[in-house]
């Protein structure tokens, strides 16, 4: 089964085989090998502990970021696209960030990987190299979850604000608030649109 071969505790998911070795994403902490795929037969999710709301946010989704300072001003923006999936009790996450020029040429990139576990209460904890947090849903009827982030590194903090547009779970929007230790707030607005409903994407390594 899905969860025995990557079951839902760390040490098991990060024995699991990869297909997808080549890229390398460049964060805070250092250099990650990225090991992480969409395998082709959708995962087995535990539905005793992870709630039917964070279902609703599985699969691709494609977007803007849009960053403002505290007085509202624009000072950043870019492309997104996140891969989500949910295997027994393990979230994976892939955010893809992708800036262009004014002529659409592709001038940077980044790539972030997120990986947790759901606990008995449908809580999920994440814990990865660049942030350590939570989530959990804050509405049911709308499918709104809530992410807070402590940064390892800059002493920063984020709550993300995750919320459906749609009762057909095809469009969100996401409000994040960043807060450093030097008081400096940066808020980002996103919309995303949703281009797959598949549970097949996982994160099979971290460093």
């Amino acid at each position: 089964t899905e969860r025995s071969s990557c079951g839902a505790r760390s040490a098991d998911r990060r024995r699991c085989v990869n297909a997808d070795r080549a890229q390398v994403a460049k964060n805070g902490a250092g250099l990650w090998q990225m090991q992480a795929q969409h395998d082709e037969k959708e995962h087995q999710v535990d539905k005793d502990v992870v709630p039917k709301e964070f279902l609703m946010h599985v699969g691709t989704w494609k977007g803007n970021y849009l960053y403002l300072d505290a007085a509202g001003n624009v000072i950043d923006g870019h492309e997104c696209e996140l891969d989500i999936g949910i295997h027994g009790r393990a979230y994976s996450q892939r955010n893809v960030y992708r800036w262009r020029s004014d002529s659409e040429v592709m001038r940077k990139q980044e790539t972030h990987l997120f990986t947790g576990e759901f606990n008995d209460e449908g809580v999920l904890h994440i814990d990865t190299a660049r942030v350590g947090g939570w989530s959990k849903v804050l509405d049911k009827k709308t499918g709104t979850i809530v992410f807070y982030g402590k940064y390892k590194s800059g002493n920063a903090d984020s709550f993300d604000l995750i919320r459906m547009l749609d009762a057909n779970g095809t469009q969100r929007t996401r409000t994040w608030q960043l807060v450093k230790e030097n008081g400096f707030v940066q808020i980002v607005s996103i919309l995303e649109e949703r281009t797959s409903t598949r549970n097949t994407f996982r994160i099979v390594s971290m460093p």
